[in-house]
């Protein structure tokens, strides 16, 4: 398969005999998914359209008359890649991937859709890849559209931990926001060539396994501090956001806290930002005191440990809302709930045992949701 980054370049297939017949000839594409909505495209030359991804639904385009550039980013970071494109031309362009389109000439293309445009929400997310040209921007102006080149200016976040519980939340979140592009970085990823162009990194990379730390220190310590010190020193005059945890506070002398504490000493209180979370539930998560719970096993907990529980998208929303704060915020529920009073809740006949981890943040958000919606989650997965 021929790809453009992450766009796939579809060869048509063709019966021999449509063209031996002296007819003409007949050019065949297969689409991967079913097709709801196809629609006629007209673009004026030097014209450009795109400029976005669709969140919800993959795209075939198809050019039947007319020359132009096709654009979309390079996965691997680095300069944008783009192709110069002519009749019979298909594009196979998966969901969350930008794509612009410049033409050249007078262009005719076929744009086809796996749902049905008035049933996406939102169809389309806005991205600068190509300027617009100033009678555009000025229609846009006008017309109160945010994606003009001179408008709304995007940024470019690197999430590394995109693949994680919190990290994978973050980048849903901002893929809902036209403000934002997002450069996602996993583990086998290179740093130096994955963000070597964001504006702003956030590092939700750190584990969340407590009971590893305690067990084994000097391997959490490698991978939470000395990491994050790595990453400190490639990137030093780019604003950092580390997902950091409550217990970095409330237990700096076990081997959790103390090494997020010593990723938070890291980091330049004037420049980044320290978001603290603490318990959350959600997000296909099914590890923690709420899944012993659930499933009668033994806490190694106090049952008198209080939780200010929170959905992870919830935290995810509000790391985005203060992308350009500094300095350190924690997050959760307005109030706590005791693991014990959870248990009898859900009926469970869990055995608690170990130390108090009470986390409650020091200060929390105005909409900050209660703690005890964390029972009716857990019912509902029950």
């Amino acid at each position: 398969m021929e790809k453009l980054g992450n766009v796939e370049i579809m060869h048509p297939s063709c019966n021999i005999t449509t063209i031996k017949d002296g007819r003409g000839g007949i050019f065949t594409w297969i689409p991967k998914e079913p097709i709801l909505e196809f629609n006629m495209l007209y673009f004026r030359p030097e014209k450009i359209r795109g400029n976005h991804y669709h969140p919800e639904f993959v795209e075939y385009f198809l050019i039947v008359e007319g020359s132009g550039i096709f654009v979309t980013p390079n996965p691997e970071g680095g300069p944008d890649l783009n192709m110069h494109v002519s009749k019979g031309t298909c594009f196979r362009t998966p969901k969350n991937t930008a794509h612009a389109f410049h033409a050249i000439t007078d262009v005719t293309a076929v744009s086809m859709l796996t749902k049905p445009w008035d049933e996406s929400r939102p169809p389309i997310v806005h991205e600068d890849l190509i300027p617009f040209d100033e009678e555009y921007n000025e229609y846009a102006i006008e017309n109160n559209i945010s994606n003009a080149s001179n408008g709304l200016q995007i940024k470019t976040i690197g999430v590394v931990g995109a693949a994680g519980f919190v990290g994978s939340s973050i980048v849903n979140e901002l893929r809902n926001n036209e403000s934002f592009r997002v450069v996602e970085v996993f583990r086998e990823d290179n740093w130096e060539i994955k963000l070597k162009n964001v504006d702003i990194i956030i590092y939700a990379a750190n584990s969340g396994k407590r009971f590893f730390a305690k067990n084994n220190p000097h391997e959490d310590y490698v991978e939470s501090v000395l990491k994050f010190d790595k990453l400190k020193k490639l990137f030093k005059k780019t604003k950092i956001i580390l997902i950091s945890s409550l217990s970095a506070r409330t237990e700096p002398d076990h081997p959790y806290g103390k090494n997020r504490l010593g990723c938070e000493l890291l980091v330049h209180p004037k420049n980044d930002l320290i978001f603290r979370l603490g318990p959350m539930f959600g997000g296909g998560k099914n590890a923690g005191a709420l899944y012993d719970i659930l499933e009668n096993k033994k806490v190694f907990l106090s049952d008198e440990t209080r939780y200010s529980y929170v959905p992870v998208e919830y935290n995810a929303k509000k790391i985005v809302e203060r992308i350009n704060s500094t300095g350190i915020i924690e997050s959760g529920a307005k109030n706590s709930i005791g693991l014990r009073d959870l248990a009898i809740a859900l009926n469970s006949t869990s055995l608690f045992e170990g130390r108090n981890d009470t986390q409650i943040p020091l200060e929390t958000f105005s909409d900050a949701p209660d703690a005890r919606d964390v029972i009716k989650y857990a019912l509902s997965i029950k």
